[in-house]
């Protein structure tokens, strides 16, 4: 199974969506904060989450879930907005702010590992510009976005499920 985390009316064929709209694009309609999923454990082969993360009011609880949940290198895709870009503290419900090391947490070389006994690897991390930091050369466009908003405005993680 491959799953459309906090789908909205965002349909992504060949997907299960998951989200607590009731919407005709809703395939389970879940409160994300309410653990367990109406998931099988071991179950998912891909996770898709755009924009959705941050809502979360547990994120470690969160992870947790997407790990009981997926298989043993399970492709889980996460984009969740940049903490020094404007949008990520426009809307009220956000509840977490991200920058490229935040998902360290969840991998057996964190230090700080012991938050979580989910573990992922991280196979990529993008950071996605906005219009000005387009302009910005990308070998320093990372570290001006860090200094200055409006340069970065959202990250994609893609992490595997690590069992």
């Amino acid at each position: 199974m491959k799953l459309n985390i906090g789908a909205g009316k965002n349909k992504i064929t060949g997907f299960v969506s998951i989200d607590k709209a009731d919407l005709k694009e809703t395939d389970i309609r879940h409160d994300l904060d309410k653990y367990p999923y109406p998931i099988t454990s071991n179950s998912v082969t891909e996770i898709y989450a755009e924009n959705i993360v941050e809502h979360i009011e547990n994120l470690p609880k969160f992870m947790e879930e997407i790990h009981r949940i997926t298989k043993n290198q399970a492709k889980i895709i996460i984009i969740v907005p940049y903490y020094n870009y404007h949008g990520a503290y426009r809307d009220p419900t956000h509840k977490h702010f991200f920058t490229a090391d935040s998902m360290e947490y969840y991998t057996e070389q964190s230090r700080l590992k012991y938050y979580s006994k989910a573990r992922f690897k991280i196979k990529k991390i993008k950071l996605i510009p906005t219009m000005l930091g387009k302009i910005i050369p990308s070998p320093i466009r990372n570290y001006i976005g860090m200094i200055i908003g409006e340069i970065i405005k959202e990250i994609q993680f893609e992490l595997e499920t690590e069992k």
